[in-house]
């Protein structure tokens, strides 16, 4: 194998491009929690034909990428507001790739979804939850993310799935993550929704974002904010030890946010170990 080919999408619990405001002003995490919920539970009353219509979109714009490795955020396990749909189970079967790795964040009766990964290699992960995971945070059902261990061709590589928070404290977890990174050994990519701009990340000395991003955000804006406003919160990082070949952002309109889709020199490391 030559390029590894990631592909990273928050997918909005399957409710589509709701672009209505995503909290309660005065609020604040409650107010967020509240919006969260209340847009989920509209999924629930458009009903499951119309949900399952966008999951077999969703799952066919992805498909077309031919990934190797599929990262995704706000994706159910078994929710009452998505008919108790395993969305991680159904994307991993339209995909036909064999492993799955579930991030559990909420999990309470009747709701359980997170992050997830989908993976033509074998894999092994655990959720692991960020320390700015205090009340009223919890409400949203804690923040963190998807460490996981995929194994290629004898070799292993780490990934991170994350989802970050939106507010100022997203910063305390982006520190977390690269303290974490600086003692692993195999090589490393970050994908999320991590609710930041590059311009506010501080990628220690191992990550690396495509070199195009920093120039041109606008032509790799994956979010359109109430405001209109388009952003790029949604990324996939590399080690330095992997280079990126391409990254682009697929315009459709499945979720509020868009998926990016990132080629990695996967060689370029096998190479450096000889």
């Amino acid at each position: 194998m030559s390029n590894l080919r990631i592909l990273h999408y928050n997918i909005a619990h399957g409710r589509g491009d709701d672009r209505t405001p995503d909290t309660i002003h005065g609020l604040g995490a409650l107010g967020l929690a509240y919006r969260s919920v209340q847009k989920n539970f509209h999924v629930l009353l458009r009903g499951k034909d119309e949900l399952m219509e966008r999951l077999e979109q969703i799952a066919f714009c992805i498909k077309e990428q031919d990934p190797d490795i599929v990262s995704l955020n706000e994706a159910d396990f078994r929710s009452i507001w998505s008919f108790n749909v395993d969305m991680l189970s159904f994307f991993a079967e339209q995909l036909a790739l064999p492993h799955k790795a579930y991030g559990q964040k909420w999990a309470m009766p009747g709701i359980h979804h997170g992050c997830g990964l989908i993976s033509r290699f074998p894999l092994m992960s655990r959720y692991v939850p960020c320390s700015t995971n205090r009340f009223p945070v919890t409400l949203l059902g804690g923040v963190g993310y998807l460490d996981a261990t995929i194994f290629i061709d004898g070799h292993a590589l780490n990934l991170l799935c994350c989802h970050l928070s939106p507010g100022p404290e997203n910063a305390v977890q982006i520190k977390e993550i690269t303290t974490h990174l600086a003692a692993v050994l195999k090589p490393v990519i970050l994908a999320g929704d991590l609710n930041m701009r590059l311009q506010d990340i501080d990628l220690g000395s191992r990550l690396q974002a495509w070199p195009e991003l920093a120039r041109a955000e606008q032509n790799y804006a994956t979010f359109i904010s109430r405001q209109g406003t388009p952003k790029c919160i949604d990324h996939i990082f590399t080690d330095k030890m992997l280079p990126l070949r391409d990254l682009k952002v697929l315009d459709v309109h499945y979720s509020d946010h868009k998926p990016v889709v990132a080629q990695v020199d996967w060689t370029h490391y096998i190479d450096s170990l000889r």
